[in-house]
């Protein structure tokens, strides 16, 4: 999650890496949107599923949302993964922009 001001329309970048077999990940909203209706599809590094590839060598990724903050607080993501293979994901650098 990441701390938002009214008026805002953040975008959210980290770098991310899997291991070989691990299958797309999804990008949600979590329960805290600060009004924020959804994340972009089909916009950033997400498809037109809302999902991103990770391949075995960091690369940045950017999620863009759907709408415009309304009030000021907390903007939860989440990222879900859904792999039969134990594959791994990792996460680095999160940053966030356009946010206040």
């Amino acid at each position: 999650s990441f701390p938002c001001a009214a008026g805002a329309s953040p975008a959210l970048t980290f770098y991310a890496k899997a291991t070989v077999g691990l299958g797309p990940v999804v990008v949600r909203l979590g329960r805290h949107r600060c009004g924020l209706t959804a994340v972009a599809c089909d916009a950033g590094s997400l498809d037109a599923e809302g999902k991103l590839s990770p391949t075995t060598e960091y690369a940045l990724q950017t999620v863009l949302f759907q709408g415009v903050t309304a009030y000021n607080g907390q903007v939860e993501v989440c990222l879900e993964v859904y792999d039969e293979s134990g594959g791994l994901l990792y996460l680095d650098d999160f940053s966030v922009s356009g946010n206040a």
